[in-house]
């Protein structure tokens, strides 16, 4: 790699600029899924023949790097990026413009999904007014940690019917059972509930969700016990087997 980037950097014209990018990293035993700083940080190169280009000390993120190349280039930034530009790979004199563009893409879309989702507190970031480069660079961050908060939340009610849901499939699918006109009108009805916990997400007082994981559990119970009683029935009929060649070979 040291090679093709030294040879890549010597054929460059003065008015190129080489961005070699990291998609993440690993540990010395090839690790790559942890949360270790080695498996979570990557490494970024930025060279130009022309220019001087010294990136900050501070963090940076993958997110960044999209608003950044895109205003190099001359292009607009996509809507649902929320990366903030890094500003060290513009001329000084740009910084301000950089950020400005930046600044009013990240907003537009925080209001657009603040208004879609109802989400009153985002609104409170995009209504101030930002005039100076570093209230700009700093609303945006704002911005950032509320929707990543707001994104990595999850309801553990609905993990747990989803788990209840996929253990009962499974044991009722073991038991083997056929399907009889009280377990036709059974399974529907567990599959309505669940349909409406999908689709209609307005059970505040959690009596749906309660009752549904009830019917799963009585189905669970119900082929844990089905299974126990066939797996009696095989044990017993492997005794009567056993029983009846020793009693073969001792007459």
């Amino acid at each position: 790699m040291d090679k093709i980037i030294s040879k890549t950097a010597e054929s460059m014209n003065s008015d190129d600029l080489l961005i070699v990018i990291g998609d993440h990293g690993m540990t010395s035993t090839g690790d790559h899924g942890g949360e270790s700083d080695n498996e979570i940080r990557a490494g970024i190169l930025v060279h130009s023949k022309k220019h001087h280009i010294e990136l900050p000390n501070r963090p940076m993120h993958q997110i960044d790097i999209v608003p950044t190349i895109s205003l190099l280039m001359g292009l607009p930034i996509p809507f649902s990026n929320l990366g903030t530009v890094i500003v060290e790979m513009f001329q000084r004199d740009l910084w301000e413009m950089a950020v400005g563009m930046n600044y009013e893409q990240v907003k537009r879309f925080a209001e657009t999904y603040a208004t879609q989702k109802n989400f009153g507190e985002l609104h409170s970031y995009t209504a101030r007014d930002s005039n100076t480069m570093e209230d700009q660079i700093d609303t945006m961050s704002r911005i950032q940690t509320l929707l990543r908060v707001a994104w990595t939340q999850f309801d553990d009610a609905y993990i747990n019917v989803g788990l209840f849901s996929l253990v009962e499939a499974a044991l009722f699918l073991m038991t083997n059972e056929a399907m009889s006109y009280e377990w036709i009108v059974y399974r529907t009805g567990c599959a309505l509930l669940q349909a409406a916990l999908l689709t209609d997400k307005t059970d505040s007082d959690g009596s749906a969700r309660t009752l549904l994981l009830m019917t799963l559990a009585v189905s669970i119970l119900s082929s844990i016990i089905s299974l126990a009683h066939k797996a009696l029935q095989v044990r017993i009929s492997l005794d009567s087997m056993i029983s009846a060649r020793t009693l073969g070979r001792d007459t």
